[in-house]
């Protein structure tokens, strides 16, 4: 099924749960369209929300969605940052190599400011790592093998970038 609707139901019958996905393809969905996706359920959740995503592994259906391999973090981190402009500005804009928009309106807004809670999916490294520490608000390490080696890692990339490392929220994945 697919994961907003099924979220958006369970939204409407519960008060308290978190309401994530794990993992969300930013890459292959139109960041305008995904972000009212996920700005209206936030709204009708009162801000439970949480948008795990990843930049995915499987070639032949990123090509079908026109996303070339090579290219599908810059893609991703470039949809995440335009989504976050929409989510956070009244007016929003955004230019680069794979999304571009003039200045437009979107509402709703989320109940999370200055976004919903974003986790990012992956193995330990530093490209993982920087993506984090610029648009996110946590890991979803696959598996928990490594993970108390990889941790001091991640705060330290986020204090680079000057953030709390205090502030990161960890969900593994699949252990």
């Amino acid at each position: 099924p697919d994961p907003y609707v099924v979220l958006a139901a369970a939204a409407s019958v519960t008060e308290r749960i978190l309401l994530g996905t794990g993992i969300a393809l930013p890459a292959q969905h139109d960041p305008i369209a995904l972000a009212k996706q996920v700005a209206t359920l936030d709204m009708i959740s009162n801000g439970r929300v949480v948008l795990g995503i990843g930049f995915g592994w499987n070639v032949e259906e990123m090509e079908s969605h026109g996303v070339v391999f090579k290219t599908r973090r810059a893609q991703v981190r470039e949809h995440m940052l335009a989504m976050q402009a929409l989510w956070g500005n009244e007016v929003a804009e955004f230019h680069g190599d794979f999304v571009d928009f003039e200045p437009s309106y979107q509402w709703p807004k989320p109940v999370q400011q200055p976004r919903p809670r974003v986790l990012v999916g992956g193995g330990a490294g530093p490209k993982l790592f920087d993506h984090i520490a610029e648009y996110a608000d946590g890991w979803m390490p696959i598996g928990g093998t490594g993970l108390r080696e990889a941790l001091p890692k991640l705060r330290a990339a986020l204090i680079e970038r000057e953030r709390d490392p205090n502030s990161l929220h960890i969900v593994p994945m699949g252990v």
